[in-house]
């Protein structure tokens, strides 16, 4: 007796159920989806001759991921293969990771009906919370009750978790114990007992503000630093530092000055991810999980086939750096040429490469029909205050894609506080929080030393704490 392939999946999804581990914790489940979101189902569309379903969804919120107000997702035909039983016209809590262009998910995630995942919802709504050191009972207001709150918890009266959790664990040693109960103390006697939940996003095409009153910290010690120990290393030109959207401290050493120009070099990467980010969420080029023979499908290589767009902005291409010498730079490279460089066995493994990174600006100008910089005039570089910045291109005028975008130090700041804004300058979202958050993500291991525990994102470098931007 001879089955075709269909006949004998569909016979094993009867003969074998699926078997799936223990569902993660919702906070495992977050970091493991490439997507999360909730919706309502308004079609399914059974495909038995390939046993999955294309299931279509209205979205109510996005958590993580580049998503749409809709869109078709995909879940085996039934639980033998474990596929999720969505129902028409019932809201949902998603959890999906890409395969190629589209969604999947399945039982054995943490999918489930919206009304059923009120545990996932308190942790996924507490990651827009901003976290604020000492207020445990998330009143905004660091007091009494605080103290009262935390000393529960030591005496196992009312645990703490989540976002309560890290605001009472203020030496961040991932315990609550009496230490933390003297630190909360010692800010309560000094008066600071407002948390800075009125924060509002800058408008980071005007320019920079300085803060006037710096009686909130030790502004002397600061002071100290900029100008008896910064001012002592040789390869500084200019430090600024910025909190609450304002600058706090500004200096510049050996001759330079607040309006001098640098090449930002591999900083102009972070900048590139950023377009990218918008031109995926334009929907002028495909998703980061499509592979890169997806956006030039006019040439005959076989490689791109196997790499993802992801693997290209995680520096995991495979790819060796083939125009890293002059006079054959990255920037004079064709299209072609890039995207036939030689490569190893297959993607997945960090290696730092410009010539590789040079290939998003060849997406966004086969995309978007715009250069990088034409693109970012439009896009992005208003919104930041930029007027039509220097930026090298080589062959077609395509821009650099790894370095050589032409800045002064109060511009080149404005990417990073537009991050830590969540995508807003004023009142204008250019750039989603779900990319934000996905960028500045471990996307690949570095094993550079000086990285410590970190990692890479997506042209972002991630140290043990926080995201940065690195040119050298």
């Amino acid at each position: 007796m001879v089955f075709n392939i269909s006949t004998l999946a569909l016979l094993l999804s009867i003969a074998l159920p699926c078997d799936c581990a223990p569902p993660p914790s919702p906070e495992e489940a977050y970091e493991l989806a490439d997507a999360v979101f909730s919706g309502e189902v308004i079609n399914i569309i059974e495909d038995w001759d390939n046993l999955f379903k294309e299931v279509s969804i209205n979205v109510y919120d996005v958590w993580k991921g580049s998503i749409g107000s809709q869109i078709i997702i995909l879940t085996g035909i039934d639980d033998g293969i474990c596929g999720y039983n969505f129902q028409v016209n019932e809201d949902y809590l998603i959890y999906g990771n890409y395969s190629g262009d589209f969604i999947w998910t399945n039982i054995c995630t943490r999918t489930n009906l919206l009304d059923d995942a009120e545990e996932d919802l308190d942790y996924l709504n507490s990651l827009n919370s901003s976290q604020c050191a000492g207020d445990a009972n998330l009143d905004s207001i660091i007091d009494i009750l605080d103290i009262i709150t935390m000393v529960n918890h030591i005496l196992g009266n009312e645990i703490l978790v989540d976002q309560s959790f890290e605001n009472a664990d203020i030496d961040g040693d991932e315990i609550i114990n009496i230490l933390d109960v003297i630190l909360v103390v010692g800010l309560v006697l000094d008066g600071n007992s407002d948390c800075d939940t009125d924060f509002n996003p800058v408008d980071l095409s005007l320019d920079w503000e300085l803060q006037d009153d710096l009686s909130y910290f030790d502004s002397e010690v600061l002071d100290n630093i900029m100008n008896l120990e910064i001012s002592q290393l040789d390869n500084i030109r200019g430090l600024i530092v910025i909190h609450n959207g304002k600058i706090v401290s500004e200096g510049y050493y050996y001759g330079s000055s607040m309006d001098e120009i640098y090449n930002i070099y591999s900083v102009t990467k972070s900048y590139v991810a950023t377009l990218i980010g918008q031109a995926i969420e334009q929907e002028l080029i495909n998703n980061q999980y499509s592979t890169l023979d997806s956006f030039f499908p006019e040439y005959d290589i076989n490689y791109p086939e196997y790499v993802q767009l992801d693997d290209l902005l995680s520096m995991s291409s495979g790819y060796f750096d083939g125009f890293s010498d002059p006079p054959d730079y990255w920037i004079n490279a064709t299209t072609e040429e890039l995207l036939g460089m030689s490569h190893q066995d297959g993607s997945g493994t960090f290696f730092y490469n410009n010539s590789a990174c040079h290939i998003h600006s060849h997406i966004l100008y086969h995309g978007t029909g715009m250069t990088p910089k034409e693109f970012a005039n439009i896009n992005l570089f208003p919104y930041l205050g930029f007027n039509n910045p220097d930026w090298n291109a080589g062959y077609n005028e395509i821009n650099d894609g790894a370095a050589s975008l032409m800045l002064n130090l109060r511009e080149m700041v404005k990417l990073g506080q537009l991050y830590l804004q969540g995508g807003y300058s004023g009142d204008n979202q250019i750039i989603s929080s779900e990319w934000i958050n996905e960028a500045t993500s471990i996307q690949a291991e570095t094993s550079w030393s000086w990285n410590g525990d970190g990692g890479y994102g997506y042209l972002w470098w991630l140290p043990d704490r926080g995201y940065l931007a690195w040119g050298l």
